[in-house]
């Protein structure tokens, strides 16, 4: 038997008397939900789709027991963390009090290390506290702002990346022409241009990233959950904006980044055989 459900605003004010929204709206397994139940939303007010759910909501307060995944999830995300945090550190302070000099890659490298610490602060423990935290509590534009600063810290680490493997590609494969283009003011200016550029990637979550209000009831209880997700626009947009995200963030970066690095390992391949024909002929 389908059940039919319309979400209405005096429903979710006049839910029981518990909170309503101890619970977490990342554990929820498709199959326990009706695919007959149907829902209205209405657009501008936050309010989204009503869910009948068949299992035991109470066990979806805990996300260990829903999630066979859950914990060796919480510890690599933990891992990497401690890891890259303590790594990244020791690389800012080595640069910044050893003895690197007037390297030209060394601003580059210590932005690519504060942008690893800005990603690691912000994406990985918001991956694992959505695990824990309930719900979203904060206004909308707090939720856009949390979907921006993450884009930004991603963007950040990605381009900074194809900044000092240019560099290194200019270096190696354009010598003459590095000694005037590879300076420390250009150097200096390419950062710059470089978290321009990681701002205005991440803007788009202010269009994309909002809030909704999901309920989930069975036979006995309900609740209600305010997501913040990329739920701004329609599906066709949400799908525009992943595959814009993976070109930005994964496609062009690998493109540019294999093109630097096959380019450098061919002219010093060449070089070191060049090298060995000269001292051979010389013996």
């Amino acid at each position: 038997m389908a059940i039919y459900y319309n979400v209405s605003m005096d429903f979710i004010y006049k839910i029981g008397e518990s909170n309503p929204f101890d619970l977490n709206p990342q554990v929820f397994l498709n199959s326990d939900l009706d695919p007959n139940t149907s829902q209205n939303s209405t657009d501008g007010d936050g309010m989204g789709k009503s869910y009948y759910y068949n299992g035991d909501i109470d066990q979806l307060k805990k996300p260990w027991v829903r999630e066979p995944h859950f914990i060796p999830l919480v510890i690599v995300y933990a891992i990497f963390f401690v890891v890259g945090i303590t790594g990244n550190i020791l690389v800012i302070a080595v640069l910044c009090w050893g003895r690197a000099g007037s390297c030209v890659t060394f601003p580059c490298l210590v932005s690519m290390a504060w942008a690893d610490v800005l990603f690691l602060l912000i994406c990985l423990p918001h991956a694992v506290l959505t695990h824990f935290i309930s719900h979203w509590t904060l206004s909308d534009f707090l939720c856009k702002l949390s979907g921006f600063v993450e884009n930004l810290s991603a963007n950040a680490t990605v381009l900074n990346l194809i900044l000092i493997s240019m560099e290194r590609y200019f270096v190696i494969a354009h010598p003459l022409s590095s000694k005037t283009l590879c300076t420390s003011k250009t150097a200096r200016l390419a950062l710059a241009c470089t978290w321009v550029a990681s701002l205005l990637l991440a803007c788009p979550a202010f269009v994309v990233m909002g809030t909704e209000a999901n309920t989930f009831f069975n036979n006995t209880t309900s609740v209600v959950i305010v997501m913040c997700a990329d739920i701004g626009v329609d599906s066709h947009d949400q799908m525009v904006y992943a595959v814009w995200k993976l070109a930005s963030l994964f496609v062009i970066p690998t493109c540019i980044l294999l093109f630097c690095y096959i380019k450098v390992i061919c002219i010093l391949w060449l070089s070191t055989r060049q090298l060995q024909t000269m001292t051979s002929h010389s013996r």
